[in-house]
Order: C-alpha cells, then structure tokens, then sequence
C-alpha cells in the first residue's frame, strides 16, 4: 500500500516530494524473497549478535529480546511494506536517496551475480547498493557531473568491501 505525496510535504529543493511511494504488484514470491533476506544472512547477523552479548555479560532474556528484534526488523509479512527511510547526507545532488532504498529491492528481485541497469543513475545509490549486494551493475545518466560521482561512490564502495574482505580472512 502506498502513502499518497501531500503537496505540502516539499523536500529542501522546494520542487519535490518529500515522500513518495512504490507500487509492487505480482503474484507469488518464495519466503525468501518477501523477507528480502536469505536465511544465510539472517543466521550469520543472529551468530554474530549472540557473540557479542555473551561476550558482554548478557543474560539469556536481553540476548532473547536482541536477537527477535533483529528478526523482527528483517522481516515484512505480506500488506506490512512500509518502508522510513531518511536522505543521505553529503552527497552533491538535488534529489539523493537513501542508498537502502535501491538495496532493499535488489536483493528483493534479484540473486548475487544478477545484472542491475540504472538508466538515470544520478548519483550512483542504485550502483553502491549492486556492489554490496554481490550483483553487476549497469549506470548512465545524461549528466558527466552526475556520472563522476557516481563513479567516486561506486569504487568507494568496492574498495569498502575489498578491504573488508580482507579483514574476514
């Protein structure tokens, strides 16, 4: 369900929204896919959050009411996709996004290794979100300026995440 755009909501432009919305209509999706999140993934932030409260002296209730908060916040049921996102900062561009946005919906509609085009890429959201969720990434936009900064954010995040996966080895 979507939130209609009241015309007294502007953004810091003063010529768009501040909230907007995003219509999905399909027929069937696996658990998988509606939860936007593997069970993988899921296990591995439950693992390392049980790690750390034991670590910290946490008894079995905190850990217990931590980890389905974790779950909680993991997981949409069907009619609950209501999404609060706030706007990046510092990113030079009069309409930025919350990179959130655009990883939210790759790793609901797509698999690692998936190929994601952005025709108007701006400033690069939907690209920084490709290369952290594992998949390719196709971008342009009519701006140079627009596609520099991309540029800049994208191999932001991929030094990001080389350099992280050097940390786990």
């Amino acid at each position: 369900p979507g939130t209609p755009i009241n015309e007294n909501e502007r953004d810091s432009v003063g010529d768009r929204p501040e909230r907007s919305s995003i219509f999905e209509a399909e027929e069937q999706r696996s658990e998988e896919q509606r939860c936007g999140v593997s069970l993988e993934e899921l296990q591995r932030k439950l693992a390392g959050k049980l790690k750390d409260a034991r670590k910290r002296g946490k008894d079995d209730a905190w850990i217990a009411e931590s980890m389905a908060r974790t779950a909680w916040r993991h997981f949409s049921q069907p009619g609950d996709g209501i999404w609060s996102m706030t706007t990046e900062s510092g990113v030079n561009h009069p309409a930025p996004f919350p990179t959130e946005l655009p990883r939210r919906l790759i790793k609901l509609y797509t698999k690692p290794g998936d190929l994601v085009l952005d025709p108007f890429m701006g400033a690069g959201a939907t690209g920084v979100a490709a290369v952290q969720t594992g998949r390719h990434y196709v971008g342009y936009d009519i701006s140079p300026e627009y596609c520099d900064m991309a540029r800049q954010r994208i191999a932001a995040a991929e030094a990001a995440l080389s350099a992280q996966d050097k940390e786990n080895q």
